[in-house]
């Protein structure tokens, strides 16, 4: 996990999840700095994280993402939420997370490791727009 975090950090992100470099684990890691961490100790290290419960109430981010360098857009998903997982330690732990950056990113990783990337949230027209203005970013990267 020190290796994905290190991965994330030199990519400029706050969470990356293990089927982003290659691993087919559902393992995720986050760092959203401490003045974004709802009291939540940073790094956050989750194996087969699941959202057991979701706001009905929405927010929208601007989210970006290191599998879709180079595009932005506007997300609309629950604003709270409730997950379970496996810690560092390996014992199962449940955080309660409110709206803000650790509560859009926490879902950003777990649809990760679903096989589902923010872009999916799109409409088919931004989606193809993201895709080949990430194809372009990466030419010239």
């Amino acid at each position: 996990m020190g290796d994905m975090l290190a991965t994330m950090h030199h990519n400029n992100g706050v969470g990356l999840a293990a089927v982003q470099v290659g691993v087919l684990k559902k393992i995720i890691v986050i760092d959203v700095g401490k003045e974004f961490a709802n009291g939540v100790p940073m790094p956050l290290f989750m194996v087969n994280a699941e959202i057991v419960k979701r706001s009905e109430d929405l927010a929208e981010f601007r989210e970006g993402c290191l599998s879709v360098p180079g595009f932005f857009a506007e997300v609309t998903r629950p604003a709270d939420i409730t997950v379970k997982f496996i810690n560092y330690e390996g014992k199962e732990e449940g955080l309660n997370i409110p709206h803000g950056l650790l509560a859009v990113c926490v879902q950003h990783e777990i649809d990760h490791t679903n096989g589902i990337v923010f872009i999916d949230y799109l409409s088919k027209l931004k989606k193809d727009f993201a895709l080949k203005k990430s194809l372009k970013f990466q030419e010239r990267a």
